[in-house]
């Protein structure tokens, strides 16, 4: 019987894929394999990434948030340590009557970096996270 995950990456990407999928499985509520293979919208040249998501506290956000993302893009020729992952954070900004509006902050690292970070995020997050760089940030407005 195949692995579900195994079964949804290019054979140069099981490894690395199935290895950051079972590292970040402590934390996940929802993952995915994002360019998996099988749906129409599934693309050769793109490359893959393991996405899960999750919450440590009970902070409102639109029902297609939680408060953490983590994407890790598969990259077979770079070392294990060395993929690439974003980590997402999403904070509510601003709420107002019939709205509000949340800010995405996004950091790039290597995966190595990551592991070692999150398991102190929940506690030390207001001092793990300034110290980071910021890759981009995003403000959108959702009605309520």
């Amino acid at each position: 019987m195949t692995d579900p995950i195994l079964s949804q990456l290019r054979p140069e990407n099981q490894l690395y894929g199935f290895a950051v999928w079972q590292m970040l499985h402590s934390y996940l509520e929802r993952g995915s394999i994002d360019n998996q293979i099988g749906p129409s919208h599934y693309d050769s040249d793109s490359p893959q990434a393991v996405v899960v998501e999750f919450s440590y506290t009970d902070q409102e956000l639109p029902s297609d948030f939680f408060e953490y993302e983590v994407r890790v893009e598969l990259d077979p020729t770079t070392d294990f340590s060395r993929q690439t992952a974003i980590l997402t954070i999403v904070t509510e900004a601003e709420r107002l009557e019939s709205s509000f509006y949340v800010r995405q902050t996004r950091y790039q690292l290597p995966l190595g970096n990551l592991m070692a970070l999150l398991p102190q995020l929940k506690a030390h997050a207001s001092l793990i996270l300034p110290c980071l760089p910021v890759a981009e940030e995003l403000d959108d407005h959702y009605r309520l």
